[in-house]
């Protein structure tokens, strides 16, 4: 009798349960409520804050279609059309019936009207132009005029791994450190913004992660600790390169630093660039070193891994000197074992930093660009630029890039005797069907393509002619224009 009556005083009560419940859509209905007066207060930034963490935080109410209209409601009305048309389709999409399917329809088709979605079979357009374009005097015409060539529905702002340059091209940038950094964010891209806001276009900007050092003002002592090193197979050397390591916990700060700044501008989203690489010699770094030793409990130096081959052979420097396309070299065991760490701890930094962003700036789109030859070699690309774009194609990134710029396909216009590049080769069609079989969504493919490779549509400024699928985005880059 006892225990049945404990038993009993343990169970939660039914009505118990219903107050809970009650509790919870009150709290619901609150923030929903105050969203609105927000709303019809004209605070459409502070309207969409607050309905941003409503479906986030409570995806399953019952109210969520609501939240989501007043959401997409509040980015038109503020002037984002991109992230206006995101939340609208998502009302129209779903097996269960909402009464704003109609009208979300109808606001889709018109969005799309204005940015010239689907003009070409092609979910998005933009155009990528370098950074230092902006701090021109006309530095904002400039930037609308590449846009208005191909009538984009972006413009994406792209930093360079900074080096000194005297050559008078607008995308070089004269002077590094924060303040070329914050100069840059505070002249050219917030203005920018408000004025895609203004004329329906969105704004991307592109950064190195390897060489985002070059614009924080750091210490000689925290460059040397920040910088990668990588070995000299000539003199059998390490030394200090010109990038910087992902594996600084020091550096991975300022890198989340420097795009958190860039996020709080309200731009559409952020492209993680490829940069180039030092083939298998890079990321010797003692702290890099040290974490592989923990973890596989084996010692390693780049003698053990570029001298001797799983054989036992020796391995000359002729041999290895050149080696930046080719997997042919009898590498030992262990060096397949760094070139998979490599890679698969460079990935988790960037999808932390992604998810790290994202959970700040919930609107905050992130792509991440691969090379060509992650997709067309893997094994070659592991060992040549660390990179396993199978296991990138599962982090938290909206879109997957790669760069399809060196390798035009021209062919001759019917009817003339000029080449122009008009399409893209059979090669690199064939690679980006295969991004997009595998990851089954072609809107989560982009390409970019040189300027160079687009045709002028009468009245509707250039776009490419191209066989690329259906819905894969293209990113034309005017980054070498002057």
């Amino acid at each position: 009798m006892v225990v049945v009556v404990l038993l009993a005083g343990c169970a939660k009560s039914p009505s118990a349960d219903r107050t809970l419940e009650h509790l919870r859509m009150q709290a619901e209905e609150r923030l929903l409520q105050d969203a609105r007066v927000a709303f019809f207060q004209g605070q459409y930034q502070e309207t969409a804050l607050l309905l941003e963490r409503f479906v986030m935080n409570h995806p399953r109410s019952r109210l969520i279609d609501e939240a989501r209209w007043w959401l997409a409601r509040s980015h038109q009305q503020h002037g984002d059309l991109s992230a206006a048309l995101m939340r609208y389709r998502q009302l129209t999409q779903g097996r269960h019936p909402n009464p704003y399917r109609k009208e979300a329809t109808l606001r889709v088709a018109e969005i799309e009207l204005i940015l010239g979605v689907n003009l070409d079979t092609h979910e998005f357009v933009g155009v990528m132009i370098g950074a230092g374009v902006l701090l021109q005097p006309n530095g904002l015409d400039m930037a609308t005029n590449y846009r208005d060539k191909v009538f984009a529905r972006a413009v994406a702002i792209d930093f360079p791994c900074w080096k000194p340059s005297t050559e008078d091209t607008p995308g070089n940038l004269p002077i590094q450190g924060v303040r070329m950094w914050d100069r840059i964010l505070d002249e050219g891209i917030k203005p920018l913004v408000t004025l895609g806001k203004e004329r329906g276009f969105g704004v991307w900007v592109g950064v190195p992660l390897r060489c985002m050092g070059a614009y924080y003002d750091a210490s000689d002592e925290q460059t040397r600790r920040w910088s990668d090193q990588t070995y000299d197979v000539s003199t059998g050397r390490i030394q200090r390169s010109e990038g910087y390591s992902l594996f600084s916990a020091e550096y991975r700060d300022v890198v989340f630093s420097l795009l958190s700044h860039v996020a709080e501008l309200r731009v559409d989203g952020v492209v993680f660039r490829a940069t180039a690489s030092q083939g298998p010699y890079e990321g010797f770094t003692p702290l890099a070193i040290r974490e592989f030793e923990q973890q596989f409990g084996e010692r390693l130096t780049p003698e053990i891994l570029f001298t001797t081959s799983s054989q036992g052979e020796v391995l000359t420097s002729s041999h290895l000197l050149n080696q930046r396309a080719s997997v042919s070299v009898d590498y030992p065991p262990l060096f397949w074992k760094w070139a998979g760490w490599k890679a698969r701890e460079g990935f988790r930094f960037m999808n932390k930093l992604a998810v790290n962003l994202r959970s700040q700036f919930p609107y905050l789109k992130i792509a991440l660009e691969v090379h060509p030859e992650s997709i067309e070699d893997p094994l070659s690309a592991l060992v040549n630029v660390s990179e396993d774009w199978i296991e990138m194609s599962h982090g938290e990134f909206d879109v997957i890039v790669t760069n399809l710029h060196d390798v035009p396909s021209v062919r001759l216009r019917s009817g003339t005797t000029q080449g122009v590049p008009v399409g893209i080769s059979e090669r690199n069609d064939a690679l980006v069907t295969g991004m997009v079989d595998y990851l089954r969504k072609a809107e989560r493919v982009w390409v970019i393509l040189s300027n160079r490779q687009t045709l002028p549509l009468h009245g509707r400024g250039d776009r490419l002619i191209s066989n690329l699928p259906k819905g894969v985005g293209i990113l034309y880059d005017y980054t070498a224009v002057p």
